[in-house]
């Protein structure tokens, strides 16, 4: 009975150990390496088509914080210092099954260049943010270019944004470097996700500084007039009726950081446009001040047509911008006028007066700030020379709420009737003064 017992008592505690370490492990510690980061998705499905939105600088133009998110593993985000970190956006919310990692030449004399205390972390606006997950050392691994991979068995919500947040470096490493050549998140093998890259809106903000972009197709959902909805393509946005679609290769126009082409596959435009067909935009401007608004647009139409501008609403035209006929793909830039903004949310209307044109993208760049005019000292009141008497207004075209004439009762032109009472009062009492002390003298 005892024997029986005991081996019962044994069993249980066997059980209890197996159910402990799986989620230990799962729940923190690194898997393998991986030479393959497919591999290191297990058969889940591989959120392959983020957007790139914000993050850190890296050591030059080529190791910024958006290599984690293409895809590729010869790129890497490396950067000296801090801030590192990467946000990003999908289509849509999707809840996170797993993180997949993939390290930058991590070496053993080089370890583990991303701090222990880095977090994953979720939004559905792109502000507030929910911490999903914070490594701990044994996250990463200290092989070179290998992919791992970090289960999140305790994520149950969905979101469309995503930050990695690396500041802090890892305990044992000797500089604050960051090397780390790929962030892949994966869903659960039943979710389905993009087989080829959509289109996703992005929030439209005006800078302070530099040149803000408004890509044409990021237009506010539902905003717009559109007379043919059924006609062209609606590649970049399918589910709103504006024709929209992508630049394609033979695209000609903006450039990047570096000087080089745009990738046209990558970028889109509105097209098919009819006369007084418009979509708006709202933008969230950074700070007071005097904007340039120029415009990127292309016609091959032997009439081409042009873009005008409204600032909240129809009555601030911002200006007009006029297309050239080089091509349906061929942009150039045409600038439409200047306006004054304050900080805030605005709208933009972009208005296609006649169609037959292309639009690409609205440049908006801060010119100057907004004139404040300064409160001037007002002047004294010049000093008015009394009329003379004779030029004096009368009693009865000066009187008060009483009918009283220059407001003051008993008061005439000259002097006051009261006090000339009271000065021949006082006389009158120095004389009888006077009079009694001559009397008394002369008795």
């Amino acid at each position: 009975m005892k024997k029986s017992k005991i081996i019962s008592v044994i069993l249980l505690i066997s059980m209890i150990i197996c159910m402990i370490i799986p989620a230990t492990l799962t729940a923190g510690a690194a898997s393998d390496g991986f030479k393959d980061f497919n591999e290191a998705a297990g058969g889940k499905n591989i959120l392959l088509y983020p957007l790139y939105l914000d993050g850190g600088d890296g050591f030059n133009d080529t190791e910024g914080s958006d290599r984690l998110l293409d895809g590729k593993t010869a790129t890497k985000y490396g950067s000296s210092g801090p801030p590192y970190y990467a946000e990003w956006k999908y289509e849509k919310a999707y809840t996170v099954e797993r993180i997949i990692l993939r390290t930058g030449n991590d070496n053993k004399s080089y370890p583990r260049r991303m701090g222990d205390g880095w977090t994953l972390s979720g939004s559905n606006d792109g502000k507030t943010w929910t911490v999903i997950y914070t490594g701990v050392e044994d996250d990463v691994l200290n092989e070179n270019t290998m992919s791992y991979f970090i289960d999140l068995p305790d994520n149950k919500e969905a979101y469309q944004y995503y930050q990695l947040n690396a500041d802090d470096a890892a305990s044992d490493q000797t500089d604050t470097a960051i090397q780390l050549s790929m962030c892949i998140l994966c869903v659960n093998e039943s979710v389905e996700v993009p087989t080829e890259r959509p289109y996703i809106p992005k929030a439209n903000v005006i800078s302070n500084y530099g040149v803000s972009i408004i890509e044409a197709p990021d237009f506010d959902s539902g905003k717009y007039y559109d007379t043919n909805p059924g006609e062209g393509t609606h590649d970049c946005r399918p589910g709103e009726d504006v024709q929209t679609e992508y630049c394609g290769e033979n695209y000609t126009g903006r450039l990047d950081e570096n000087d080089k082409p745009l990738d046209g596959t990558l970028i889109g435009n509105i097209g098919y446009t009819n006369a007084g067909e418009w979509v708006q935009y709202t933008v969230d401007v950074k700070k007071d001040g005097i904007y340039m608004f120029e415009a990127w647009i292309a016609s091959d139409s032997d009439s081409p047509g042009s873009v005008e501008l409204y600032l909240d609403g129809d009555d601030i035209l911002i200006g007009s911008s006029v297309s050239n006929k080089d091509g349906w793909q061929n942009y150039s830039k045409i600038t439409a006028g200047q306006a004054e903004m304050t900080a805030g949310e605005h709208v933009i209307k972009a208005l296609f007066p006649t169609g037959s044109i292309n639009l690409q993208a609205i440049e908006v760049s801060k010119t100057g700030d907004i004139e404040v005019p300064t409160e001037e000292e007002p002047e004294a009141p010049a000093a008015v020379d009394e009329a003379p008497a004779d030029d004096k207004p009368d009693a009865g075209n000066n009187n008060d709420n009483n009918g009283n004439a220059n407001g003051k009762d008993g008061e005439s032109g000259g002097i006051p009737v009261v006090l000339i009472i009271v000065i021949g009062a006082a006389l009158a009492v120095i004389i009888v003064i006077v009079l009694v002390i001559v009397t008394k003298k002369k008795k």
